[in-house]
């Protein structure tokens, strides 16, 4: 699914631009108050890990850089599950 975006002029009658600035008015206009206590933080921080580890992984597996590192180590999870840690000696 592709979707565009198009910068529209405010105000000129176009239907479809009217209905959005109608549903935006009135919704502001409701009175809400955001409770974020639904969500532990650990929670939150834990899904974040979570997300963006998958777009490392991406990134890593999707490179053609590091072929003979992929070979040994073929993805992030596999990298997050060894005991190693590398460092500049190890490197």
């Amino acid at each position: 699914m592709t979707l565009f975006f198009h910068w529209i002029r405010g105000h000129q009658g176009l239907e479809g631009n009217e209905r959005a600035d109608y549903l935006a008015r009135t919704i502001a206009s409701y009175n809400t108050t955001i409770t974020y206590d639904a969500l532990p933080v650990s929670r939150g921080m834990q899904l974040l890990e979570e997300y963006y580890t998958k777009i490392w992984d991406s990134t890593y597996v999707n490179s053609v850089k590091a072929s003979l590192t992929k070979s040994l180590i073929p993805s992030i999870f596999h990298r997050l599950a060894l005991p190693l840690w590398p460092n500049h000696f190890l490197t």
